[in-house]
């Protein structure tokens, strides 16, 4: 990964520093700078999913130092059985509040008081029937928000190779995977808010059906309110951008009580609890947020978990997250064209994942579908030679998140011996970092518009 970003970067220096003069280096540079850009966007990110394939897939199976085919690396970090935290909800939470008295009981987990109620439509299910049906439901989401929308966006109404893609390797990736192992619901919680913001795009005459999904997803999981932003028609008109956002604010405030005023305020408390350990309870490489990679890097070099002198890393780490994300936000403001900026959706799937203090690689279950999602019908995109390295940026730091940290490790342990250099493969953060860069690398590629159509 490294040698192809230095061999691009050489590429661009010393193609500009010859010019155009007639040597015929300069030419042969200049010719390959015009072949890269003559070349279809897809193959770029292909490629660079094939550089992560061969990295974390061939080489740790195959090619390991042991000398053996290696097929019990662990590629999820199982527990004793399936559907452990859908377990936790359905029998521990929605079932002792609806069917014990007193109601009010303090939880353990961080969820809005409205998961208590989604769940209780497991309760007539025993354990086993209850994973089925929320592995089936999460499938189904993966399904609507990877292929029935993205064909719905697409100018033909057909399926194009990169959603395919993006839908096809993610049916198989790590986070996928992960998902359905634990019983999670983040692909469920991102399903209803990318639905709202297809359904605010293409039938404006049921909008309310659009804020009713979007509620719906936020007291899911509150880390979907960032996708707020696609929920814009209309970057000049601050006023009904004004009116829109208070009123979602409103129905999100409102159905916080919807188990009544002492379970609001147990939330609440639980929050603050999250918030005060979040150091303590994101240590683990399955985290991916911006304080677990700081924390993991500070135990590695330092031996310290939660080290105060590395803060700053911290802090600098969330400020260039946020730069990057900001200038995405502004770029769509500018462009202010008709329907969702897919830029802007990408950097707001990322920037979910980065911001809170506990972040696990089972979200990252949503790339996938929002990426097939971000490519569904790109009207019109600059192939150069930039908007073709941050394809392949793109393509490279999608394809390391699709692959567990325990295949990750094993190709890490063989290329460096710095154990910084083993977490910075390893972990899913740089991945998201990339990203989140990619992003907005291609948000500023000469005449590139990753806007996707909006009209019925």
């Amino acid at each position: 990964m490294f040698l192809v970003f230095a061999s691009l970067l050489f590429l661009i220096i010393a193609s500009v520093m010859l010019g155009k003069k007639n040597l015929w280096v300069a030419q042969g540079l200049f010719k390959i700078r015009e072949w890269i850009a003559l070349q279809p966007m897809g193959i770029w990110v292909v490629a660079g999913f094939f550089i992560s394939y061969v990295l974390f897939f061939f080489i740790p199976i195959f090619l390991n130092t042991r000398g053996v085919m290696l097929q019990n690396l662990g590629d999820v970090p199982t527990t004793m059985l399936v559907g452990s935290d859908h377990q936790v909800i359905v029998e521990g939470m929605s079932r002792d509040f609806f069917f014990t008295e007193p109601k009010f009981v303090i939880r353990a987990y961080p969820y809005p008081p409205f998961t208590l109620l989604f769940h209780t439509m497991f309760l007539p299910f025993h354990s086993v029937g209850s994973y089925w049906a929320i592995s089936f439901l999460t499938l189904t989401a993966f399904a609507l928000v990877g292929f029935f929308i993205p064909v719905q966006f697409n100018q033909q109404k057909k399926m194009t190779i990169l959603p395919t893609f993006y839908f096809i390797t993610g049916l198989f990736s790590y986070g996928f995977q992960f998902e359905l192992e634990r019983g999670q619901f983040n692909l469920i919680s991102v399903s209803l808010a990318l639905t709202s913001i297809w359904i605010f795009h293409k039938y404006p005459k049921i909008r309310w059906l659009s804020y009713l999904f979007f509620t719906m997803a936020v007291q899911l999981k509150m880390y979907p309110l960032i996708f707020i932003l696609g929920l814009i028609d209309n970057w000049q008109d601050w006023k009904g951008i004004s009116k829109r956002f208070v009123l979602l604010g409103v129905m999100n405030f409102v159905t916080l009580f919807i188990l009544g005023y002492k379970n609001f305020i147990t939330y609440l408390q639980v929050i603050k609890q999250y918030a005060a350990d979040g150091a303590a309870t994101s240590n683990w490489i399955g985290g991916h947020s911006i304080s677990a990679f700081v924390n993991l890097l500070s135990a590695t070099i330092t031996g310290e978990y939660v080290n105060p002198d590395w803060v700053w890393l911290q802090i600098l780490f969330t400020l260039i997250v946020l730069i990057c994300f900001a200038i995405i936000v502004y770029r769509a403001y500018k462009q202010n064209l008709p329907g969702p900026n897919a830029a802007l959706l990408l950097g707001c799937a990322v920037l979910a994942q980065l911001l809170p203090s506990v972040s696990f690689d089972y979200t990252l279950s949503m790339m996938p579908v929002v990426l097939a999602l971000v490519f569904s019908d790109i009207r019109k995109i600059d192939r150069g030679l930039s908007a073709s390295i941050f394809l392949l940026i793109l393509g490279m730091a999608y394809g390391s998140v699709q692959f567990s940290f325990t295949q990750k490790l094993v190709t890490a342990e063989m290329l460096f011996i710095n154990p910084s250099m083993i977490l910075l493969l390893v972990s899913a953060f740089p991945a998201l970092f990339l990203l989140m860069v990619s992003a907005l690398g291609l948000g500023f590629s000469q005449n590139i518009t990753t806007q996707m159509k909006s009209q019925p």
